[in-house]
């Protein structure tokens, strides 16, 4: 990794500044776990690429006249990250992804069930065994004037850019991953996409306009901004398929431009004041209130328009090696050769049940037919795209000189999510069902319990896929908003010694029942926020969820009310610069609450048709998977640590250097981050996956001319 910063006075009224930093890296990922879902091992860990990953910025400054400032910039983030087989040896393309969802036959009686394992095959985010490059291009562009007078501080400016982000993916096999339980198949993936590699590509051009303005009138001061909001996509040739391709043999393509991209606009308008309540500097009353629009990135492609994307390129199929029935299927007699061996005897081309394998679950698998599509009435126009609303208000107060408290309320609410609907389906091609929770000891109260608002497609709906996106206003009113207290304390003492410390409470709620009420297909569940911060920013990311905002597709998650309590951070940084030996010492703490902990418990036939509301049939489609647990109820560990850095500046002439060391996870804490989720009576259910980095030390040297 290396990074180079200038600077260039070339005039008295022009500056020029320039960073460029680059990052090389290959590397497996660890000796299996993970923090990632699933756990995974080694083998299955994949090798990890950035070939390059690139930064440069430059950026020009100009004070026209002592009242006008102009300024603009130009930035690139340019990411090559790659995905592939590992070089260890580990690696052999004939391997196929397994999936276990309990453990291997006998691991009860063991106890060493691991569910939710993968094992065999490098896997990629989101996708089965092959390698997987990720190429972000987003170019940035920034335009401001400022403009002081003694009364006012108005700036008005431009930012945009270009971005096109691209995604390869290159299979080895047909079927690219296998699910089991207790070592028996149940299901099968399968793909077209194998041969050459498959590239998604898009073009995002946002446009950003702002007007501010910041007025004194003696005590009060006012901000006053508004924001003109503009993200448009469009694709490039997209396709698949044809000559070359063993499993795609009618090519898929789509020219540039031939279908639509989203085409937002927004007026976001932003409002602030600050009042000095005693006219002695001592004592400000703040308010804030502000609408902001979600970013679009490279990553989040939840609601990408790529008709390739849009279009079925893999699918899932029930598959038991003949051992079981399947819906469709007969079981294949004891003794036949084929049963057991662990090779899907049947024509995978053909998405009808056959041989041992049933009916594609999507029937549209390597046709030019969209599977899904979009509401223009939500994906362009006015004030559609997803946004939340902030508020705050605080007051701070000198209590001694240099030492001030800081109490704050803050409140956010979110908005514009959108759900899917499958159009081919109605809410009477669901079947509700219940379950009873298994009895263990590590549940609530012992388990036991029943688990409602389950839901499964009816049979002769199997396949059937038309979907539409659109705003959840369509159909009923969903919910979410964050809420919580800031207090903190900053006192800046004598002799260089700085001292901070505050604490942050607060909430999240949400509810999505009344549109799960209609289309029980989305399961829109709350899911916990990415972080166990207690802070606002640990549910910002929540807009970007699938279904829409905080709500996850599933027909097996019945949790569509969160109502989390509330939860505090603890943090603290002291700063100490020892007097003649120009050493710097500083330190940070935080103490961080844990995150919401799930139980994900396979059911069996057998089990939904034992429970409270049998099913009366048994299950279809690839979701049969219940988290025992409701969302909020139990909290993994808190996290305690601390860093400390040790910094001597070094001076020679007109130059300064600082060299320093800084030490992370000082008390080498083990905290857990992320568990095995995967519940089976006698299992090893929040069985440690992942733990804090170890205690660790980095050297750094800066040098200043």
């Amino acid at each position: 990794q290396g990074t180079i910063r200038l600077t260039w006075q070339a005039t008295p009224r022009n500056k020029f500044n320039f960073h460029w930093s680059e990052q090389y890296n290959d590397a497996n990922y660890g000796n299996g776990g993970g923090a990632g879902v699933p756990p995974t091992t080694p083998e299955a860990s994949s090798r990890v690429l950035y070939i390059p990953s690139r930064q440069p910025h430059a950026t020009w400054q100009s004070p026209i006249t002592g009242k006008l400032l102009a300024e603009a910039g130009w930035g690139m983030y340019q990411a090559r990250y790659r995905f592939g087989p590992r070089n260890d040896d580990t690696f052999n393309k004939s391997m196929i992804q397994r999936l276990e969802q309990n453990g291997e036959a006998g691991c009860v009686a063991a106890g060493d069930c691991i569910p939710g394992l993968l094992s065999r095959m490098p896997r990629a985010p989101g996708q089965g065994g092959f390698t997987h490059s990720l190429i972000g291009n987003l170019a940035s562009l920034r335009a401001s004037l400022t403009y002081v007078t003694g009364a006012h501080n108005m700036k008005f400016g431009y930012q945009g850019g270009f971005g096109n982000p691209s995604q390869t993916y290159q299979n080895y096999t047909q079927v690219v991953q296998v699910r089991t339980s207790f070592g028996v198949p149940n299901q099968l993936t399968q793909t077209i996409s194998v041969g050459p590699n498959t590239t998604y590509v898009r073009n995002l051009i946002p446009t950003n306009l702002f007007a501010q303005d910041q007025w004194t009138r003696k005590r009060l001061t006012l901000h006053g901004g508004v924001r003109y909001d503009s993200l448009i996509s469009n694709y490039p040739d997209q396709g698949i398929g044809g000559p070359g391709w063993p499993y795609a043999p009618n090519e898929i393509f789509f020219p540039s431009r031939s279908t639509p991209g989203y085409d937002w606009k927004d007026i976001n308008p932003r409002l602030g004041m600050a009042y000095d309540v005693f006219g002695n500097g001592k004592t400000a009353v703040r308010f804030n209130i502000g609408r902001y629009v979600e970013a679009i990135t490279a990553s989040n492609n939840d609601l990408d328009m790529n008709p390739l994307i849009r279009t079925a390129t893999n699918t899932t199929r029930g598959w038991a090696d003949g051992i079981n029935a399947l819906p469709g299927v007969a079981a294949l007699p004891v003794g036949d050769p084929r049963r057991g061996n662990f090779v899907p005897d049947c024509d995978l081309n053909n998405p009808a049940a056959n041989g041992e394998c049933a009916a594609m679950d999507n029937q549209n698998l390597g046709k030019q037919v969209f599977i899904r599509s979009f509401d223009p009435n939500y994906v362009g126009g006015w004030g559609n795209r997803a946004s939340n609303w902030g508020l705050g208000l605080s007051v701070q107060h000198e209590v001694l000189p240099r030492v001030s408290v800081t109490a704050a309320y803050n409140r956010n609410w979110w908005g514009n999510w959108y759900v899917v609907d499958n159009r081919a389906t109605n809410i009477e091609d669901y079947t509700p069902f219940s379950i009873y929770a298994p009895v263990d000891s590590r549940l609530p109260n012992g388990g036991g319990y029943v688990i409602d608002g389950l839901y499964n497609l009816v049979p002769n709906k199997v396949g059937q896929v038309d979907e539409l996106a659109q705003s959840y206003k369509n159909f009923a009113d969903q919910t979410e908003n964050w809420q919580g207290f800031d207090f903190s304390v900053v006192a800046r003492l004598r002799n260089g010694f700085t001292v901070q410390a505050g604490t942050s409470t607060g909430r999240r709620y949400a509810d999505g029942c009344a549109v799960r009420a209609k289309l029980p297909e989305l399961g829109t569940g709350p899911v916990p926020g990415p972080t166990g911060s207690a802070t606002n920013s640990s549910v910002t990311a929540n807009v970007n969820a699938l279904g829409g905002g905080p709500f996850a597709l599933s027909v097996t998650n019945p949790y569509c009310r969160i109502a989390e309590p509330y939860r505090t951070d603890f943090r603290g940084l002291a700063t100490y610069t020892v007097p003649k030996l120009d050493v710097q010492v500083s330190g940070t703490w935080v103490s961080i609450p844990g995150d919401s902990l799930r139980a994900d418990f396979t059911v069996s036939n057998a089990w939904v048709n034992a429970g409270p509301v049998p099913l009366g049939r048994n299950l279809t489609g690839a979701l049969n998977q219940v988290n025992l647990i409701p969302p909020a109820t139990l909290w993994g560990e808190r996290n305690n640590n601390i860093d400390l850095r040790i910094a001597k500046i070094l001076r020679y002439g007109e130059t300064r250097t600082q060299v320093g060391v800084d030490i992370f996870n000082l008390l080498n804490a083990d905290t857990v981050t992320n568990y095995n989720y995967g519940f089976v009576q006698g299992g090893s259910w929040l069985t440690p996956t992942t733990i804090v980095p170890a205690r660790y030390a980095r050297i750094s040297v800066q040098f200043d001319f």
